[in-house]
């Protein structure tokens, strides 16, 4: 009888349940039909069981795993300091639906990757032949804290779904808009233990072992942080809501760039019904083949989620939310056997989603900026988590190919320009030999396919093969000529360096000698973004020509091609006079 009051103390106290799985000390509505208990005096009704903290929207769902099958008072006392009452004798069995659960087992992946199939039930509950009661299997169960008694609950739970146990009880958290959590209550029970369950896989705990049981929803629902990574740092940018600068994440980038997001799930041990939403603009392209699960083992070591526990939809027919009108671009579903694997997972429950897009054509330019939203919906009905966002930006660059001053200032036409990547300190001088590669480029239409005025370009897509080269788009051009206005804009430009070259100049006027230093500057936190030519903050970038003939430089060529001409000069003279003075003496 010890062991059966052993029993008692050792599961109220250490059960905590992980899917909102909880054993608790107090029984069912209808108690299960057993063979004669020979039941003693005892108080086997007036169970209760309340969850403080309960969430609103949610379901708790009830499992007896144990009945009081004899109770005596013998040896009860009551502390002087008003505590709950000690002694007594108590023996509990398994009710006929979890008479197997004994029997019960799992495989257990090992640290050494090898696997051990263990026999869950008798692991944590042992049979007495004789009595047909049972009691806690583990010694100095005090030592083994919650984790121990989480994983029984969720084993517990897991039993009940396979082999289709039918509750004894349900009750839906029901409130009004202003109420995210509440109490709710079991009442009525016969004694005994019970498991409780909600789709969100939270965490319970008991803070008594008296026949009106408490437990408490410790933890709330699954939360999604989404981040982007700013290419030019390699740092993930996420929304830091404690920051004084409370700011949607972004980032920018060049159309045709791959975009690396970061999603880091936090969940709760048993989460049922688990899917990962997300949304992209189109301005982005998802890569379906970039999509990489890691989660954290509790010694701390990171791991990448085997695919088998989850797929990827992108081929997606149903909205990503019944209330949105607005479909995923895809979402990953968790199999059932996910849930059983969050078992190897750190006390935390936090998964990182990692996966990628491409900037595409259709990306919108300036600050409004290409945003992708993710959620996470849980449960059955389901429940879906806050949206969380980021943006990436690309930004535009207006040129202007002038001559004159002032009023008299006019665009000029037939200049040919080149634009191409800064690849060399920016701090030197700028000269040809320091721009980088060229940039393909490619007209930009409006939604009718015509042309702007002035005419806009953006940056030509392009594919890589193995070797690492490039495959442009149709349509694609490495050089710019401006008509009458003088003016276009290239769009698609991540913050960064570049050399507008002019490589023609329009017919009688003097070719730029060297190459223009652009530059593109974005602060993620402000939204700011400035425009520099030559380090100077401009809103235009205005490329002036000189009229007439470029003259050659003295101490130049220009210098050796007069030294030529004038000996060449000379020699003609001296022949002629040479030649007229024999004419002469000949006469």
């Amino acid at each position: 009888m010890k062991k059966a009051k052993r029993l008692v103390s050792l599961l109220l106290a250490f059960v905590m349940l992980l899917s909102l799985t909880v054993v608790v000390g107090a029984a069912t509505v209808e108690p299960p039909v057993e063979p004669d208990r020979n039941v003693m005096q005892g108080p086997y009704d007036g169970g209760k069981i309340t969850i403080s903290n309960a969430v609103v929207g949610e379901d708790y769902t009830l499992y007896q795993i144990l009945y009081l099958a004899n109770f005596s008072d013998e040896g009860i006392t009551t502390p002087t300091d008003g505590s709950n009452p000690e002694g007594g004798k108590y023996s509990y069995m398994l009710t006929e639906a979890w008479k197997d659960f004994l029997d019960y087992s799992i495989t257990i992946k090992n640290s050494d990757n090898t696997e051990t199939v263990t026999t869950i039930g008798k692991y944590y509950l042992k049979l007495d032949a004789e009595t047909n009661t049972v009691t806690w299997a583990i010694e100095g169960t005090d030592s083994y804290g919650d984790v121990k008694a989480a994983q029984f609950a969720l084993f517990a739970l897991q039993f009940a779904k396979e082999k289709k146990i039918k509750p004894v009880a349900k009750i839906a958290c029901t409130g009004d808009s202003s109420e995210t959590t509440k109490s709710i209550s079991f009442d009525d029970l016969k004694l005994g233990y019970y498991l409780v369950d909600t789709t969100l896989g939270s965490l319970c705990s008991l803070d008594t072992t008296n026949k009106v049981i408490t437990m408490i929803d410790k933890n709330s629902v699954p939360t999604n942080l989404k981040a982007v990574e700013e290419d030019s740092t390699g740092a993930f940018m996420q929304k830091n809501a404690e920051s004084a600068h409370d700011y949607v994440a972004s980032n920018d980038a060049d159309i045709g760039q791959t975009v690396n997001f970061r999603s880091t799930v936090t969940i709760n041990q048993g989460v049922e019904n688990l899917m990962f939403h997300d949304i992209m603009s189109n301005g982005l392209t998802f890569n379906s083949d970039s999509v990489s699960i890691t989660y954290k083992t509790a010694s701390g070591t990171a791991n990448e989620l085997d695919k088998k526990y989850y797929s990827v939809v992108t081929s997606i027919t149903e909205k990503c939310e019944e209330s949105q009108d607005q479909n995923c671009t895809f979402h990953i579903v968790f199999t059932d056997e996910f849930i059983k694997k969050t078992n190897e997972i750190a006390n935390e429950k936090i998964i990182v989603i990692t996966y990628n897009a491409t900037l595409n054509a259709n990306a919108v330019i300036g600050n409004d900026g290409n945003p992708n939203t993710s959620k996470v919906s849980y449960g059955e009905k389901p429940s879906y988590t806050p949206g969380s966002t980021t943006l990436t930006k690309t930004w535009e660059v207006p040129f202007y190919k002038s001559t004159g001053e002032g009023n008299a200032k006019t665009g000029l036409s037939g200049a040919v320009f080149k634009l191409r990547s800064n690849k060399q300190d920016t701090s030197k001088a700028a000269t040809k030999d320091e721009a980088g590669d060229t940039i393909m480029l490619v007209e930009k239409k409006d939604s009718d396919g015509k042309s702007y005025s002035p005419v806009k370009y953006r940056l030509a897509i392009y594919t890589t093969d193995a070797s690492g080269n490039k495959t442009y788009e149709s349509g694609a051009v490495d050089t710019i000529t401006t008509d009458e206005t003088g003016k276009f804009t290239i769009c698609g430009l991540d913050s960064s360096s570049y050399w507008m070259e002019e490589v023609e100049a329009p017919e009688g006027y003097n070719k730029l000698k060297d190459p223009v230093l652009v530059k593109i500057e974005y602060n993620s936190q402000t939204g700011v973004v400035t425009i520099k030519k030559q380090n100077t903050p401009t809103s235009e970038i205005e490329i002036k020509n000189n009229y007439g003939t470029e003259l050659p430089a003295t101490g130049g060529i220009g210098t050796t091609i007069f030294y030529v001409a004038g000996s060449i000069l000379l020699i003609g003279a001296a022949v002629l006079l040479i030649v007229k003075k024999r004419m002469s003496d000949e006469k």
